[in-house]
C-alpha cells in the first residue's frame, strides 16, 4: 500500500499500467528506481511472470532475463533486479539459495489491487512499443 495523504491505498490497475509504460517503454533504466512505488511497480511487472510453485537460480534468472531482453530501455543486470524481487517480498528464496518461489500471499503483492493480477504486462508493453513505432513512422514520413 502506497501513503496518500494519511491513508494507505493500494496500487491501482490504470496506475499501474500507466506507470509500467511511463517506466518501461519511454524511459531508459540503468538502475532500479530510487523512488519505492516505482520500484514496486518494475518489480511486479516482473514478477508477474513467474508461475506459482518452485524455480531454481538457473530458471529464475532466465525468467528475469527474458523479461529484460524484451524491454529495450531496461538495462539492469538480472542480479539486481533478483536480489530486488527477493528484498521486496515478490520472491522468497531457500537459505541455500537453491531455491525461489513465488507465493500471491505475499505482502509485497498485497500492495497492488486484485485486478493487476489481470494485467499482460508483457503486452502491454509490446502494443507501448509498437504504438510508439508507428508514431514515429508516420512524423518521419
Amino acid at each position: 500500500m502506497i501513503m496518500r495523504g494519511n491513508k494507505m491505498e493500494k496500487i491501482a490497475r490504470d496506475e499501474f499500467e500507466k506507470k509500467v509504460i511511463d517506466l518501461l517503454v519511454r524511459s531508459s533504466l540503468y538502475e532500479l528506481p530510487s523512488k519505492r512505488k516505482d520500484l514496486l511497480i518494475i518489480l511486479k511487472a516482473i514478477a508477474s511472470q513467474f508461475k506459482d510453485g518452485s524455480f531454481t537460480e538457473k530458471e529464475t534468472n532466465e525468467i528475469i532475463k527474458d523479461f529484460i531482453s524484451k524491454i529495450p530501455r531496461l538495462k539492469v543486470d538480472h542480479v539486481k533486479i533478483r536480489r530486488a524481487l527477493i528484498d521486496e517480498g515478490f520472491l522468497k528464496r531457500t537459505p541455500s539459495g537453491s531455491v525461489y518461489t513465488i507465493d500471491k500471499d505475499y505482502d509485497a503483492f498485497k500492495l497492488f489491487s486484485e485486478d493487476i493480477n489481470n494485467s499482460d504486462c508483457l503486452n502491454l508493453i509490446r502494443n507501448a512499443q509498437k504504438e510508439i513505432e508507428e508514431r514515429k513512422k508516420k512524423y518521419t514520413q
